[in-house]
């Protein structure tokens, strides 16, 4: 594996050079993660040190415990304070930017809003996406080859490694025509 700009891989395959987006790998990997973790209802939490506060209006505390199965299996744990504040407990393992607890909330109690009334699949592509886009590694990450390595083997266990949720590319390959023929 060799990493180009911290942001592709490349590795050498058979038909040619193999090149994956990193992130877009990452999210492919988190979202998938989080649809089986809302299928069967068993996401990894990590507690938080010191508990946030999520600032919501009455509608949507109400919409946040019609969600609220959906929040556990995908690593949150939130409780209601005597304030009828929500205070956040615990986030998903795989979040990597703890201070953003409550953005990463918002955006899916948004979703959860704006979606009321598609199926419940729907919904939870919509959850898991987003949560996946907050959740995956940025650009700019330098990784060794066993990270590349542990990356590349997950993305292809997925179902649809090739694409992230919203249809973006994540592997694209350069043949070794196409190699060749640049050096004739």
């Amino acid at each position: 594996f060799f990493q180009v700009k911290n942001r592709y891989i490349l590795t050498n395959i058979k038909s040619g050079l193999m090149m994956i987006d990193q992130r877009r790998a990452h999210i492919r990997i988190l979202f998938e993660r989080y649809l089986k973790n809302l299928e069967t209802r068993k996401g990894l939490s990590q507690k938080l040190l010191f508990p946030e506060i999520l600032n919501l209006d009455q509608d949507d505390k109400y919409l946040v415990d019609d969600i609220a199965i959906e929040l556990r299996a995908l690593g949150f744990d939130l409780q209601k304070t005597d304030k009828e504040e929500i205070e956040v407990l615990a986030i998903p393992g795989d979040l990597l930017v703890t201070n953003a607890a409550t953005d990463v909330l918002q955006s899916i109690v948004g979703i959860a809003k704006h979606n009321k009334e598609m199926m419940k699949s729907v919904l939870h592509e919509k959850m898991a996406a987003s949560l996946a886009e907050y959740s995956a590694i940025g650009y700019g990450k330098a990784m060794n080859n066993e990270e590349m390595q542990d990356l590349v083997d997950q993305l292809f266990a997925c179902k649809m490694p090739s694409y992230t949720p919203d249809g973006k590319s994540v592997v694209s390959i350069l043949n070794n025509e196409d190699l060749i023929q640049r050096f004739s």
